[in-house]
């Protein structure tokens, strides 16, 4: 997960964000900060969450975060400074429960695959 996470990182200007304890360290990742209660990791080891609200993130969501598919259930990056158009591997996280992206600067059309996330039960962003 080291490499999806460090995308994510450089993608959104983490050194510029707001809080980011432990990102890119030889720490486990699950120990990385996330502003959720406990680590990203699930009991299994995968990346179960990713909580980033209101952290001053900038730029735009990597396409590699499609690759979190059989473990990420919780993505809040809402409040936050992302740009561009969110990426259509995303609909490939098919285990998300929770999707946040509102307040964001945001733009371009909403990809098709958002009805792909069968398990998607809360989504805050612009249709």
């Amino acid at each position: 997960f080291f490499y999806i996470l460090a995308t994510f990182y450089f993608s959104t200007k983490g050194k510029d964000w707001d809080y980011s304890p432990g990102w890119l360290s030889d720490d486990n990742e699950c120990n990385w900060f996330n502003r959720g209660e406990g680590s990203f990791c699930s009991s299994d080891g995968g990346v179960s969450n990713l909580i980033l609200y209101s952290n001053h993130l900038q730029g735009e969501i990597p396409p590699e975060l499609g690759l979190l598919s059989d473990s990420l259930e919780m993505m809040e990056l809402d409040v936050n400074v992302l740009t561009e158009s969110i990426p259509s591997q995303v609909g490939l996280l098919t285990n998300l429960i929770e999707f946040k992206l509102d307040q964001n600067e945001l733009r371009g059309p909403l990809f098709t695959e958002l009805g792909k996330l069968t398990s998607l039960r809360k989504y805050l962003g612009a249709l």
